[in-house]
């Protein structure tokens, strides 16, 4: 049975030869059983050998033990963050038929901060690291800041525990020179890294309304289908129809038959794809109106920047999915050129965008996804 670390409620991590007991879920991606609710019964007899850890991970799990996804009271690193930093809606949920996780936001951001940060230290010199250590502690800048405005830091001490491979394990998010942790951290590290920084040339900042823009429309479409990034109610409305109850019963599986049905039959396809184009036309007239409408997003498996533009799908007036769009330099004179390559539903768009920083933009903001 697959359990995911985001279906243990008690903060304890999966050794060889522990019990659990678990209520059964269904995977809302892939339509097959999944473990949820999960709770140690009984621990392993004897300690797994350590792992061997790579240092210069760019995951955060495996750099670290931090309890971020346990709602365990015992185990409160997340919330302790969520009460610290400057208020904000930090809840995040996939689709529809998921409950909301009131933290989801907020989790995903302090993982690929981390993600981001690894990618540059590895390209600057040791006193300019973003991550620092010595032989007792760690820290890293979160980019967050509290209702003072003053940065957040991670603070992490070495993991004593042997059934534990990470070298690191979370001790407090804290703020230099306030508390306890906060005196400590400001006694231990001088001076304190700086925080992630995504923009390195004008081309990840700013987005040119007038360069050449192309699209693979058609890859848009099935890849964006099979993946469950479209509104359902556009593809009942332009794909032949949707059954909620087919599509819960396997999500996966439902999705790939709509793709399949739509590529082979040409008139629906032609309808489907004219669609989208007329929404990425809008599109793009609208950010030639307002460049506020365009939001930079960062994209943490392939460590690079791209943009947000905002599609309405349904309605001209409403705002619901986002395309990405990425940036390059083409031919002897380098001339800009942006390519149209994926379609995301608006709660990854907004929880990408996040890592860079607070989208401002009008129509990117988590009250209009989720609701108040």
């Amino acid at each position: 049975m697959f359990l995911h670390h985001t279906g243990i409620k008690d903060g304890t991590v999966p050794e060889k030869g522990a019990v659990y007991e678990y209520d059964l879920g269904i995977d809302q991606k892939k339509g097959g059983p999944i473990a949820i609710n999960a709770a140690l019964v009984q621990a392993a007899k004897t300690p797994p050998q350590s792992a061997v850890v790579d240092p210069d991970t760019k995951d955060l799990f495996e750099w670290a033990f931090i309890p971020l996804f346990s709602r365990d009271t015992t185990s409160k690193a997340i919330s302790d963050l969520a009460a610290l930093a400057l208020k904000e809606d930090w809840r995040y949920r996939e689709s529809s038929n998921e409950e909301f996780d009131e933290f989801g936001i907020l989790r995903s951001y302090i993982r690929f901060t981390f993600t981001r940060l690894r990618h540059e230290t590895d390209k600057l010199p040791p006193n300019e690291a973003k991550i620092v250590s010595n032989e007792q502690f760690a820290v890293f800048n979160t980019g967050l800041v509290d209702r003072f405005y003053e940065p957040i830091y991670a603070f992490f001490e070495r993991n004593d525990r042997p059934s534990q491979p990470q070298p690191w394990k979370w001790r407090s998010f804290c703020v230099s020179g306030q508390g306890p942790e906060g005196k400590l951290l400001h006694q231990t590290f001088k001076p304190l890294p700086k925080a992630a920084s995504y923009f390195t040339n004008i081309d990840d900042l700013y987005f040119d309304a007038d360069a050449s823009f192309v699209e693979d429309v058609n890859h848009i479409v099935l890849d964006g289908i099979k993946r469950d990034r479209y509104p359902h109610a556009f593809l009942d409305d332009y794909a032949g129809g949707f059954s909620e109850e087919e599509y819960r019963k396997s999500p996966a599986g439902y999705l790939e038959a709509i793709a399949d049905r739509l590529d082979k039959d040409d008139a629906m396809f032609r309808r489907f794809r004219n669609r989208l184009s007329d929404a990425i036309l809008l599109a793009r007239k609208r950010v030639s109106w307002n460049y506020r409408s365009v939001v930079p997003q960062y994209y943490p498996r392939h460590n690079r920047m791209s943009f947000l533009l905002p599609l309405a799908l349904l309605d001209d007036t409403k705002i619901d999915a986002a395309l990405v769009v990425q940036s390059e330099r083409v031919g002897n004179e380098s001339k800009l050129s942006y390519q149209g390559y994926t379609i995301f539903p608006l709660t990854y768009a907004y929880r990408n965008a996040r890592l860079v920083a607070k989208p401002i933009s009008d129509w990117l903001d988590p009250e209009r996804i989720l609701g108040s």
